[in-house]
């Protein structure tokens, strides 16, 4: 575990990763990207890691994933769901009349719609009607780690709502 934290710290570092990364993805969401990145680094089979580096794969290994997140952020998939979250306006909505004349579970849909971006809602949605993260990781070719963290997240964020 100490060897694949030291690879994981010396990748963070390196500046070939963030040359990359800046490469190919615009500036305001480079360190997104870095943080998806090392994220679905930190969640590998232990060993994994060194055995790619014992090969010399290891840069390899870790630009084909960012080229994978490249792919995720910027395909089909994404293409299409940017389609539908265009907004010209959105409408205003007095906070206080909707809490007064809404029951508890209306109250709890309303405040998940207001602080679950349209990321998130989509791949809740997703998840309630495929039934598991390797299903909604089928249908929309995002990778499980992705979205298990964003179930994750939304989850949080529903919580605090209840």
């Amino acid at each position: 575990m100490v060897q694949n934290e030291s690879i994981i710290s010396q990748l963070y570092h390196s500046a070939e990763v963030d040359q990359c990364i800046a490469k190919h993805f615009a500036q305001d969401c480079q360190n997104d990207i870095k943080h998806d990145l090392f994220e679905l680094l930190i969640n590998l089979p232990t060993g994994c890691l060194e055995e790619k580096q014992s090969k010399g794969k290891l840069k390899a290994y870790v630009a084909v994933i960012i080229m994978n997140l490249k792919r995720q952020r910027y395909g089909k998939v994404a293409k299409m769901v940017n389609n539908y979250t265009q907004f010209d306006e959105l409408p205003t909505i007095s906070i206080l009349e909707t809490i007064e004349n809404e029951d508890p579970i209306e109250r709890l849909q309303n405040e998940v719609e207001r602080k679950l971006n349209w990321y998130q809602k989509g791949m809740v949605e997703l998840y309630a009607r495929l039934g598991s993260i390797r299903a909604v990781s089928r249908a929309t070719k995002i990778p499980v780690e992705s979205i298990k963290y964003t179930i994750k997240e939304s989850r949080k964020i529903i919580k605090k709502a209840w």
